[in-house]
This record gives C-alpha cells, structure tokens and sequence, in this order.
C-alpha cells in the first residue's frame, strides 16, 4: 500500500466541509474550516486523517492558486495596507503559532488587544484576517487588498450617477432584463463587419424599449423616458467588458486576417533548425510585370505577368531554386522548381549569358528534410505528396491565409519588387491606376526577365544581412551574416544537406505517376499509342493481351508527348516512344500534353460541328435511294424472268465491258481537248497509230451488227470448240 503523503498547506474534503492543513506533528494534525465566515480551528488524530484517506473516506483537493506578490506594482495605498497586515500577522504568528489552537475559545487573547490599540483598528477586521491567512494556508497572497464584489445596479435597484442637464438622471439600473438587452445589441454588432456600436444600439431600443402610448386617440410606438432605459455609455461599456480584443480583431477583419496579422509571436523561423537545407520555404508569385512573346518578337505580343516560383533555405536566408513560366498553380510550376534545385546552377545561369564563377553563391543539388508552402493547389495536390514522399522530403502546408508562418519567402518577393520595379516603370510594370498602359509599354521577354531576376538573387545571396541576429557561434568563429558565408559555414560545422546522388532517378521521380492501358497494340496513353520494340518482355505482354486491356504503371513528362516511362521486369527504368506508324501520331509528336488534348478537343468540335451536315447528307441519300427502288418497282409491275439466268448474265457482262471500254475513253478525251481548244491550241494526240490506220479507214459496226455477231457467236459456240478441240 503506498503511503499518504500530506503537508501543511494541502486542502481536505471531510464529508461536506473543506478544511486547510495548518500544522502536522504526530501524533496530531490541525486543520482550519474554510467554507464558512468565521474562524473555525480543531485538532485531529494523524493516523485517522491518514485511514480516512487511503480508504477514500477523505479526500485531498488540490491547491490551484498561485498567486504572486510584487510590492513594486502596488498602489501607495495598497502597499501600505499590505505592510500594516503583514505586521500583525507577524505578532499573531509569534503568540499563537505554530497550531494557533489558542485562538479559539473564549479566553482573553491579549495579543489582539495589543493589536487592535497599536493599529486603531475594529476587532472584525482583525478577526477576519486571521481567518483568511489561515484559510489560505498562511499565504502572504491572502494579506492583498481584495477586490469589492460588485453590488451593481441590478442589486440595489438604484441608477448611480449625476443628473443631466434637465435635472433627469439619465440611464437605469442594470437589471437582468436590460442584460438581456445588452446581449442582443452585442449580438447584433459581432453578426457582421459592417455593424457598428451606434447601429446595435438603435437596434436593441427598437426592439426592448419600445412602449405603445395612446395619442389622440391612436395607438402609437415610442421610445421610452432616458431615465428608463439605457444609455449609449452604458451599452457601449457592457460591449466594451464582454468583447475580447482577439474576437473584436476577427469580428472588424476576418478570423484568417486577425490569426495571420495579429497572432503572438513567440518565436522566429530558424527556430530549432540547426543545418542548412534542413527547413526550406517556398511560394510562388505573379509579378508586377507585363511581358511579350520569346517567339513572336515582330509584332511584340503582350503574354502577360510571369509567374515565379521560389524555394529560400531557412537557416542561411539563401535562395536555393527559382523558376520563371506562365504556369499558375500549376503542378508544371511545382517540377520546375525541383528541377533547378537539382540543376547545375553555373549551366543554367549560363543559358542567360551569366557567368557563375562561385558556385557557393546559389547553392544547388541537394534534397531538403521539411517543406513548407501554403496552401495552393499546386502545393496541396497529390501529385506534390507523392513527390515528397519519393524524395523523402517532409511536406508541411500551413493553414490558410498565415503567410507569416511562411514570412521568409514572402519577404523575399516583397524584395524582388523592390529590386527590380525602379528601373521596370513605363517598360511594362503593373501600376494600381486607373492610366496604366502596362500591356503596351511591355518591352521584357521571359527570358530577359529571368535573366534580371537571376541577376538579383546572386546580388542578394553575396549581400550582408542588416536585420539579420547572429548566433554565438557565428560571432566567435568571425563569420558575416551573408546567405552564402553561412551556408558554407554550417554545411561545415553542421554538416551538407542531403545530396542527389542518382540524377537519373531524381529526374524519373519528378515525373507524373500514371495508369496506362496494354493491349496487342501497344501502350494506352491520354489516347495516344506507344510501343518499345526493344522490350521482349513488354511485347509478349501485348501478344498475350489481344484485345483485352490490362494496367501498366506509367510515369509521363505533361511537357512532351514522345515518351513515357516504365520499369521493365529487371526494374530498370525505359520508356516507350510514340508509335510513329500511326501517320497521325507522327503529326503531333513532341507537343505538350494539354497541346496534344486542345488537338482531340479541336477534332471533337469539328466533329461535332460535320454532324448535322452528315444527317443532312443521310437524309438525302435515303430519299434519292427510295425513290430509285419506287421507281423500279413501277417500271416492273410483274416478277422477272427467271429462265436462262446464266446465259443472261453473261451477255449483261460483256454489254458492261463494251461499254466500259478505254478506246471510248481516249476518244471522249481527245473531242474535249478539240471543243475546249482555241485557235493557238496544241492538240496532243494519244491515239496509238498502226499500220491499218494509216492506209484505209476502220470500220465500225452499229450496235445492231455487233449483237447479231455475238448472237451468231454463242449460237455456235459449241460447233467452234469442237474444231479447236
């Protein structure tokens, strides 16, 4: 059984009453009553207190208050309370400590005598505060002048205050009905931003301080006498106690704006981050610029604000990754910013004619522990989940609207605009007036505006710090608040961030996860056909497949349609070209994939719109086929012939072929050429000339002559097959 532990001070429940622990000395304990206004002191056995304990007969209460004395934050007059009571509670405790058992009873006390000449004071005063030091535990808490308990106007039933001008007291007393109204008015004032204290209280009199009165024999609504109901000063104080100034911030802004601009702040970012690439933050932004086309540079076509997206290391202050596109919360935007996170930063300054002699300066090629962004649906999406969790990175979105639990990478945009906007006016800059001509004043490619930008991030990463605290450390080791200086710093004292050690599977990972559909085909993809022929596993897939489609991991660049990646049975990774031997497919290869879906959603629409001319067409087609077969059927009122069927078909044949014959052609062809040609025409003649031709004219047979010689011919047909035979 453990053993109870009690001490001077604690707090014990004895069946309905509460009593303080005064003094403990085996084998008796003295407690002192607290719930009742007079002092009330008595002794008990230790080892009964203790039983009545352990078997929960008593109970211990535990002491909550832990108030405090600073004499320096005193009124005079409080002070001066506080050091005469001090006193006599010094003298009571050298009389009657430490069981005060000898306050009680009937017995002159004459140290309260003493007291009560020395300090003119009334023996109740003194009384009670023996009671409430000893109730308190002998807490010097306990000698603090106490607050009065406010007997306000609801319990008096009296309206303190001067009368006005007219001699009318103005107001009334606060009585649990004119509360009521109180909360009502108040009420009415936190329903909405646009409320107003004036409007609230004209709000709460028209509804519960309206009286009918009888005038002129009518009935009419009036506002009651300013001695019976409350005044604006009234109203406005009880608003004034019961509103917090947190919820008054949210009620005049919005809960977002008030935790995002007025929350406290109890520490800084770099808190608990102790090595460089560890916390990133990241954002992007629309700049204040108009641009033009990079590839309609004749006409200057206006395309708008860029959009930047930005990765700044938390510890060192350094930008670590920038990305410059049209792409707006979009997953693009996302890629492209790990993408030059692992890019070689001299190459890619390179591209834009900058020489990066320095490489400290833009730190690069390396995978951060903890991501922080906002809450955009580029940031928030799950494509940027399972890219964090491939890289093993730590994806934190803060909540909505608290840009400054980001505050690092929303500075640093504010300093872009500072850098960049003195010498962008009148060249594109996007003003707020009502006279900008920023779309046509727009001289800036993307390119150009990368470039500028780049410019000031090296500026940037190589400058001192003015607002910047440093460390211990970095003070005694001599080193400069410079984004560069203390990111070299502590990737040695602290060590480097993580590497990326394999490029190509860094590269593979920021690809998009996807389903792909097998067949003996190929590769199913967004409606476009792929096929590597060098994959003899992927190929027996297809042969085993035919028509029925199976599912097949794929990861696809939204950038280019040519490729799609795979892992093959090994595990490697290889990819599937776009199946060129479909001659459509050939057309669109290499275009991005929102180009390639704007191509099927153009052919949709054309579709759409050839409909209704297909119906016509259809239409029409059934009616000149109907009345051909109505036609017909008039012509041939009885059955047909179905006798010699066979020898029938063979004479309709040959008729076909003498009808169909090329020697008509070359003729029909050679009187065009004669009636369309004019006098200085040449006439080509592509009749093929023989002998016979030449010396006498051939001849033709009628119609008549030529069945009658077919006729003859099939008559003795037989005859002639015997004299060959």
């Amino acid at each position: 059984m453990n053993e109870v532990v009690i001490q001077v001070g604690d707090i014990l429940q004895i069946d309905k009453s509460i009593y303080r622990i005064i003094y403990i000395s085996s084998p008796s304990i003295v407690l002192c009553q607290m719930d009742i206004q007079k002092l009330n002191i008595a002794e008990y056995d230790l080892r009964s207190i203790r039983t009545g304990i352990t078997n929960g007969d008593i109970n211990v209460i535990p002491d909550n208050d832990s108030q405090v004395i600073d004499p320096d934050s005193m009124s005079e007059k409080g002070a001066e309370s506080y050091r005469i009571k001090s006193e006599i509670i010094k003298e009571i405790n050298r009389s009657y400590g430490p069981t005060y058992l000898e306050l009680m009873g009937k017995k002159h006390k004459e140290t309260i005598s003493e007291i009560l000449q020395k300090y003119d004071l009334k023996k109740k005063a003194v009384w009670k505060l023996c009671r409430e030091y000893l109730q308190s535990g002998m807490k010097e808490s306990s000698l603090l002048r106490k607050k009065r308990a406010k007997t306000g106007d609801a319990a008096t039933g009296k309206k303190r205050g001067s009368k006005g001008d007219l001699g009318i007291a103005a107001g009334c007393p606060l009585t649990p009905e004119v509360i009521e109204a109180f909360e009502y008015g108040l009420n009415f004032y936190k329903s909405g931003r646009s409320k107003s204290f004036e409007a609230a209280y004209d709000t709460m009199n028209n509804r519960y301080f309206f009286h009918d009165v009888v005038v002129g024999g009518k009935v009419q609504s009036r506002l009651l006498p300013i001695d019976e109901r409350p005044t604006f000063r009234q109203f406005y104080y009880y608003c004034h106690k019961n509103l917090p100034r947190e919820e008054y911030d949210a009620i005049k802004t919005s809960r977002m704006e008030q935790r995002n601009n007025k929350r406290l702040l109890l520490s800084e970012d770099v808190a608990n981050v102790e090595a460089p690439g560890e916390k990133v933050e990241a954002d992007s932004l629309e700049v204040d610029i108009s641009l033009i086309s990079l590839f309609n540079s004749v006409t200057n076509q206006t395309i708008g604000r860029a959009d930047v997206y930005c990765m700044r290391d938390v510890l060192t202050h350094a930008v670590v990754a920038v990305s410059v596109s049209l792409e707006n919360n979009s997953f693009l935007g996302y890629t492209n910013l790990f993408l030059n996170l692992g890019e070689d930063k001299k190459e890619f300054c390179a591209k834009y004619d900058i020489d990066l002699n320095d490489e400290r300066l833009f730190p690069s090629n390396f995978l951060p522990l903890d991501f922080y962004s906002d809450r955009g649906s580029d940031y928030k999406s799950d494509p940027a989940q399972a890219l964090c969790n491939a890289l093993g990175i730590n994806r934190h979105i803060v909540p909505g609207g608290s840009g400054s639990m980001k505050g690092m990478i929303e500075q640093w945009f504010h300093q872009i605009h500072t850098m960049v906007n003195p010498y962008t006016e009148g060249a594109g800059q996007i003003q707020k007036r009502h006279d900008s001509q920023h779309h046509k004043q727009a001289v800036l490619t993307v390119h150009d505006f990368t470039k500028m930008l780049l410019i000031c991030i090296l500026s940037y990463n190589q400058k001192h710090m003015d607002n910047y605290m440093p460390r211990a450390c970095e003070i005694r080791d001599g080193i400069d608040p410079t984004p560069s200086m203390l990111w070299e710093y502590y990737c040695k004292t602290k060590g480097a961030p993580r590497p990326i050690t394999d490029r190509v599977d860094y590269l593979y990972k920021l690809l998009i996860p996807k389903q792909a559909k097998i067949d003996k085909r190929g590769i199913h993809f967004k409606r476009l056909t792929y096929i590597n022929y060098d994959d003899e596993s992927l190929l027996g897939r297809m042969y085993r497949a035919q028509n029925k489609k199976y599912a097949l991991s794929v990861r696809y660049d939204p950038r280019d349609n040519s490729r799609i990646y795979y892992t093959d049975s090994a595990g490697n990774m290889v990819y599937a070209e776009l199946n060129e031997g479909l001659g459509w497919q050939r057309d669109i290869k290499g275009l991005t994939f929102k180009e390639t879906s704007d191509y099927f959603k153009m052919i949709s629409a054309k579709n759409k719109e050839a409909r209704q001319r297909n119906e016509e067409i259809n239409a029409m087609r059934s009616n000149l086929v109907e009345s051909i077969v109505e036609t017909a059927k008039a012509n041939s009122p009885r059955y047909a012939e179905t006798k010699n069927m066979r020898e029938e078909r063979e004479t309709e044949k040959q008729l076909l072929n003498r009808m169909n014959a090329i020697t008509h052609k070359i003729d029909q062809e050679k009187r065009k050429a004669i009636e369309d040609s004019s006098g200085s025409t040449k006439i080509i003649d592509i009749s093929l000339p023989g002998p016979s031709e030449a010396t006498e004219p051939r001849q033709e047979l009628t119609e008549k002559e030529y069945l009658d010689m077919v006729g003859n011919f099939y008559d003795y047909e037989g005859e002639y097959e015997e004299e060959d035979s």
